[in-house]
């Protein structure tokens, strides 16, 4: 989805979709249900889902709400309807072009395809696989969609990357599912964890009184293990973790969903106790308010034409809408910004002492959760992920009256939990890690791969900041070639975007945070690994800054320490690095990972993470998810494109050719979405300049998690609390005792 609001302060990183517990499940929906034998198979398996559809819809008003938004179907019916999806030669291969093109933004290409030793990785070469898939989609092989839609969705996953992705067609059109959660569980948190069933309500979790010891006849931590071997993450705890159900935030755990059919409709489960139950997998199709789109999609020729053959704006199940941008030129009550003594869903038993309205941020002292006299605070970041000024604005306040009060009760320790985190905005990264560190030291380095479609953007956006960092007045007060109001205005999202996306070496710093002498310095290319990419960058923060409050005006956010806020070092540090702990589930990434570097490269904080698999004889990683700091969307690349073709018009068909033949283009296809890892993370200091993502970082301590702590996150933080400044020597993997840990290449000592 195109970005609709700009912060004002820096990028986007990719957001995971956050996961919910579906509402309907085959023991509560009996409308529409329809199993394979319930009538004639010479119907038709789509002409079916359609007839359920129709049941459905007359037996049951609100079919289609937004919060039902499926209706139950027999799975292999729903596997053969999706079978007879046959393609068209023509529009699928334009499609696998343009999506080759736009992969060329992929940092990692030349990693995955040959990963550095010591990764632990197996070589994956996605563009050698995907001319395959053309190579066969041409030669006629390969003929039905579903089949080409499963291996380029199962090519992407397989290199374990949160900001690869593609949003297939039919994958949105119906979902399997296992319809049953998991969790893991130590019974001190030291001792290797079993696998339990689990019910989940609305602030808890029952387990089953046995463990689980097999999945079909299966090892059941084997089949765990294997069965998410696709995820998005790179670490294999993370992946591990992802497979549970967890509270804080509350997620039902990826075990729930299936990725395609298995082949069968029914699986057991067998437990310690001996006791073996079956349960059904099921099936639901996507449905719509108040209209029966399946009576349009009743056979796979229909849904080829109807439904995959089609511009995604055209799709007839799409419920995209439209958000406005708050105007802060309007005054602004912090009082409103924020709440107290809240308790939130998946926090049982404890009341934030402060948190945003969004539930971004949330500010604890253990203290009051415990009732023992405790001076730790917690700090707990679901995501960086507000997507409005005004949203940033409350999750700053929040932040601040947070470490007023810390200071008021003379806190002296800090816990920072960021289990669940998926990234977001690099902008409140930034913003919070200058509240707790003042005068700390914010940069990183990043780089961006060079091939020939970004050095075209490149050389085009050059053309658009003057030296003052300015945009150039003949874009900013004319009509420039687009014949409507200024350039400026117009595509004020995609000037913005260019800007902190590293298209200009204007608001690109060199590694040691200073301009870089000439345009070639901060271009490159430089080789390494096989590949070309830019110098190591780092963010002119307070140049977006000021470019972002000259584009948006009103809507526009200053960051702690910057604009506005520049006088923000001469605040007080309220906590000490050496008293703060960084606390994860693995599963952090995005700009998650980049606060986490921030943390333990500059300020070296300890760390601890919970969960993973049931090994204690090797570390976890601290951040197992994607550890570049900016993803690319193909809806935010487009409208580049597109800027750069209506305002600056090819001279001739040559160059309009040379153009064309690089330059990623929409797909002509239902794709709902496909984005990249557009910057690698690179150490500024690190001579082999090794991407973070195939560099290990482990935590320093390892735990598992108690059905207490799994729950009750006070109870966690009270543990954590224990293993690093009490007498609990608990790990079930290193220590957190003051000490020394080895990051990757990096050494950290505390």
């Amino acid at each position: 989805m195109i970005r609709n609001t700009i912060t004002g302060l820096l990028t986007l990183a990719s957001v995971a979709n956050a996961a919910v517990l579906p509402k309907s499940t085959p023991e509560n929906t009996n409308s529409g249900a329809v199993s394979r034998n319930s009538t004639s198979f010479s119907i038709g398996a789509c002409a079916l889902i359609a007839r359920a559809e129709e049941s459905a819809f007359a037996a049951d008003q609100n079919f289609g709400d937004p919060n039902y938004p499926e209706f139950h179907i027999d799975p292999q019916i729903a596997d053969d309807c999706l079978q007879s999806v046959l393609l068209e030669k023509k529009p699928a291969l334009e499609f696998i072009q343009e999506l080759s093109k736009f992969l060329q933004f992929q940092t990692t290409l030349a990693y995955l395809a040959s990963p550095p030793a010591g990764s632990g990785r197996q070589p994956l070469d996605i563009l050698k696989q995907l001319r395959d898939i053309s190579r066969r989609v041409e030669e006629g092989s390969l003929t039905k969609w579903y089949q080409v839609e499963q291996e380029i969705t199962t090519l992407l996953s397989q290199a374990n990357d949160d900001h690869l992705s593609i949003e297939m067609p039919l994958q949105n059109l119906i979902k399997f599912k296992k319809g049953i959660a998991l969790v893991s569980l130590s019974p001190d948190g030291k001792q290797i964890p079993k696998i339990y069933q689990a019910y989940l309500k609305k602030d808890s979790i029952d387990v089953s009184s046995s463990a689980i010891t097999k999945f079909n006849n299966e090892d059941i931590v084997t089949f765990v293990e294997k069965s998410m071997s696709l995820g998005p993450f790179q670490g294999r705890d993370a992946r591990y973790n992802k497979a549970f159900a967890a509270m804080n935030p509350y997620y039902p755990g990826e075990f729930w969903w299936l990725l395609k059919y298995p082949g069968t409709n029914n699986f057991t489960i067998t437990f310690e106790n001996g006791t073996i139950a079956q349960h059904n997998y099921s099936a639901w199709a996507t449905a719509k308010p108040k209209e029966k789109v399946w009576s349009k999609l009743k056979t796979g020729q229909d849904i080829w034409n109807n439904y995959v053959n089609v511009n995604h704006t055209l799709d007839p199940f799409n419920r995209e809408g439209t958000t406005s941008k708050p105007n802060l030129k309007d005054p602004v009550d912090k009082s409103k910004l924020v709440k107290h003594k809240s308790i939130s869903n998946g926090v049982p038993e404890a009341a934030a002492y402060v948190e945003d309205n969004e539930n971004i941020f949330r500010g604890y002292f253990l203290g009051d959760e415990t009732g023992k006299g405790s001076n730790t605070a917690v700090m707990n970041l679901r995501s960086f992920g507000p997507f409005v000024p005004i949203t940033i604005a409350g999750v700053r306040e929040a932040v601040s009256q947070f470490l007023l009060e810390a200071e008021k009760r003379n806190s002296e320790k800090l816990i920072i939990d960021l289990r669940g985190n998926p990234g977001g905005l690099i902008a409140l990264v930034f913003d919070t890690y200058k509240q707790l560190f003042p005068n700390g030291n914010a940069v990183f380095g990043s780089r961006i791969r060079s091939h020939p479609a970004f050095l075209k953007l490149v050389e085009t956006f050059t053309k658009v900041f003057d030296k003052d960092l300015s945009v150039r007045k003949e874009l900013s007060s004319s009509t420039g070639n687009t014949g409507k109001n200024s350039s400026q205005e117009l595509y004020k999202d995609e000037i913005f975007w260019a800007a902190e996306g590293g298209l200009s070496q204007f608001f690109s710093l060199d590694r040691t945070g200073k301009p870089f002498a000439s345009f070639e310095d901060f271009i490159g290319p430089v080789s390494n690994h096989g590949d070309k990419f830019t110098s190591v960058l780092t963010f002119a923060i307070s140049d977006l800054v000021k470019l972002s409050q000259n584009i948006y005006k009103g809507y526009t956010v200053d960051g702690s320490g910057y604009g506005s806020l520049t006088e923000y070092d001469k605040k007080k540090q309220i906590f000490k690095p050496e008293n703060i702990v960084v606390l994860t589930d693995s599963r952090c990434s995005s700009s998650c990972n980049s606060f986490v570097e921030l943390l333990r490269t500059e300020q070296k904080v300890r760390s601890i993470v919970i969960g993973g698999r049931p090994t204690v004889d090797e570390p976890t990683k601290l951040v197992g998810g994607v550890r570049g700091p900016q993803s690319l969307q193909a809806s935010e690349l487009y409208p580049l494109v597109e800027f750069a073709e209506k305002t600056f018009p090819f001279k001739n068909s040559a160059e309009k050719e040379a153009w064309n033949k690089v330059m990623p283009h929409p797909f002509h296809l239902n794709i709902a979405g496909a984005a990249v890892n557009y910057r690698d993370m690179i150490r500024p200091t690190d001579p082999t300049q090794t991407p973070l993502e195939f560099v290990t970082d482990p935590a320093d301590c390892k735990i598992f998690f108690e059905k207490d702590t799994l729950v009750n996150s006070h109870k966690l933080w009270a543990k954590v609390e224990a293993l690093a400044w009490g007498n609990d020597n608990s790990c079930a993997w290193g220590s957190l005792k003051a000490g020394h840990t080895v990051a990757g290449n990096v050494s950290i000592v505390h």
